[in-house]
């Protein structure tokens, strides 16, 4: 009787056994059904990303064809220009890759999903139409779109096709004079936008573009609309004990030279404050106007003391020009004062740059 029971237990704990083994493959069979129908290619969770991907990718496209639509209707029915196309998908919709046509480039939305803009606009494409500029009229007061991308890079404070020499022009008392160019070997330009409405307090003004592939000479001056690194101040040169010799110019068309020369010399002197001096912060390209550069600025756009706040400029700005009468001294400009004076250079003033395109 003893072994009957034993053997009867065992057959119960064997069954057990059995029973658990066959529990837990279906529980994982049930698993691997469950983990496929919600992550699988065609699962649950996979239809719900692709859903919401293509909810957002349809939102983006309507309200696109929208904006399309509403060009198209400002140009009397005519279909929109590639640049048109690209000013309305970006930087609203997203960026877009690089293709030389824009209907075979791709729209990356600001979600990070892609859409051929072909599927946004199946339409034609406007060539657009380059109107060149005049090189017997003065263009000073028009906004500078100096890669031709729609962006806005500054004032046109100078036509060295027109040129101009003033005397006691600006507050009535400095002189400054644009010197003529050759107008055969400048550069050719074209009306990029007829009417731009700009936040800087300059106005409603066009926007000139030089002609993808002109190789001539730079024609005009331009002046950022915003001082370097949202209006922080700097100094012309903090360590300047063992500066001897220092000769920037300060004439019309010095700007540029005297920027070089001055980053030139700040680089190789080991003891340059990087923080402080605004030399190293400089961008490429760009430089710091010279004296009568300043007073061109301000006296070809009329800028006084009354006015100079409503264009989103601060009072006082360095120029590039030392003043050779008083060590250590350099020129700056003071809107407020209606005045050209001198400051020690370790002081601190604003700085806005200028370049030539």
């Amino acid at each position: 009787m003893k072994n009957t029971k034993n053997n009867q237990l065992k057959a119960s704990r064997g069954i057990t056994l059995i029973a658990l083994v066959i529990t837990i493959i279906v529980l994982l069979i049930l698993a691997g059904v469950t983990i496929a129908a919600l992550s699988g290619p065609n699962g649950i969770l996979t239809n719900a990303t692709k859903a919401k991907e293509d909810n957002a990718k349809a939102q983006v496209i309507e309200e696109a064809r929208v904006d399309i639509l509403s060009k198209q209707t400002e140009k009397m029915g005519e279909s929109p220009t590639a640049e048109e196309l690209e000013q309305i998908l970006t930087p609203k919709y997203g960026t877009l890759s690089n293709e030389e046509n824009i209907l075979d480039r791709t729209l990356t939305t600001q979600d990070g999903y892609q859409i051929p803009v072909r599927d946004i606009w199946n339409g034609t494409v406007e060539e657009e139409t380059k109107t060149l500029i005049s090189k017997t009229e003065p263009y000073v007061g028009y906004y500078a779109d100096l890669e031709g991308d729609g962006e806005i890079d500054g004032i046109i404070y100078a036509d060295l096709a027109i040129g101009n020499t003033v005397q006691g022009g600006w507050m009535g008392v400095y002189t400054y004079t644009i010197t003529t160019k050759d107008t055969a070997g400048l550069k050719d330009y074209y009306i990029k936008e007829e009417n731009h409405a700009d936040e800087s307090g300059f106005g409603i003004k066009g926007v000139i573009a030089p002609l993808e592939g002109s190789n001539g000479a730079d024609r005009f001056y331009v002046m950022e609309l915003a001082d370097i690194d949202g209006g922080q101040q700097y100094s012309w040169y903090s360590n300047n004990e063992n500066l001897t010799n220092l000769e920037t110019e300060t004439g019309f068309g010095k700007g540029k030279s005297n920027t070089e020369k001055m980053i030139n010399l700040w680089n190789n002197d080991n003891n340059k404050d990087e923080v402080n001096d605004l030399w190293g912060h400089i961008k490429e390209g760009w430089f710091v106007p010279s004296k009568d550069e300043w007073i061109a600025f301000a006296g070809e756009l009329k800028i006084d003391e009354d006015s100079y706040d409503t264009k989103g400029l601060n009072s006082y700005y360095w120029s590039s020009s030392y003043n050779v009468y008083i060590p250590n001294f350099v020129w700056h400009i003071d809107f407020l004062l209606k005045a050209a004076g001198s400051m020690n250079m370790s002081s601190k003033k604003f700085v806005r740059l200028s370049t030539t395109f």
